[in-house]
């Protein structure tokens, strides 16, 4: 995690501490078992980021129209909306009045996932895919960014060529609905 949006080690180490307790809770005598550790260069980002133009005044009657598009983009490109997660009363309870809306959506591509699971099983860690949605006070756009298929890529020390280009095309069909968002 601390690969793809860079810097906040001290934040990751804790999170990483309270998730191995967490696990080590629910399954009292599981044992840790490192992978190959091996780690593929990519020469991408592992985030994308699009930015949607969205007027301040009129942004969460405009955000209901991008997600709209995009939910009625899944289905033909073969994603499936698993979750959705709104933050905004959570980080207004916390304090935090940075936003007008923060929202995730958590996207599966079956065919993707299920492909890759048969020789890199630990791929599930990686699915589904979050794709948050967010505008910060003042902001005159929209920010949708998520861990791309470079992540996976990476990770996985992917070599097979069709795994890959199951993954690019993922990667391709999803940043296409994202940026007709701005046409």
């Amino acid at each position: 995690m601390s690969r793809i949006v860079g810097g906040e080690k001290p934040l990751f180490a804790k999170l990483e501490a309270e998730t191995r307790k967490a696990v080590e809770a629910a399954l009292p005598g599981a044992k840790e078992v490192k992978t190959g550790g091996k780690r593929a260069k990519v020469d991408h980002a592992l985030l994308t980021k699009i930015l949607v133009e969205n007027d301040p005044e009129e942004a969460e009657d405009n955000f209901d129209e991008i997600k709209m598009t995009i939910e009625t983009g899944l289905k033909p490109i073969g994603f499936i909306l698993a979750n959705q997660l709104d933050y905004g009363m959570d980080l207004d309870e916390a304090g935090h009045d940075d936003f007008i809306f923060y929202q995730n959506y958590s996207l599966c591509k079956l065919k993707v996932i299920y492909n890759i699971a048969q020789s890199h099983p630990e791929a599930g860690a990686f699915a589904p895919c979050t794709l948050a949605m967010y505008q910060k006070k003042g902001a005159e756009e929209t920010t949708l960014v998520f861990p791309n298929v470079y992540n996976w890529i990476a990770s996985l020390n992917l070599q097979d060529q069709k795994l890959k280009a199951l993954l690019l095309k993922a990667q391709s069909d999803m940043e296409a609905l994202l940026n007709s968002l701005n046409e």
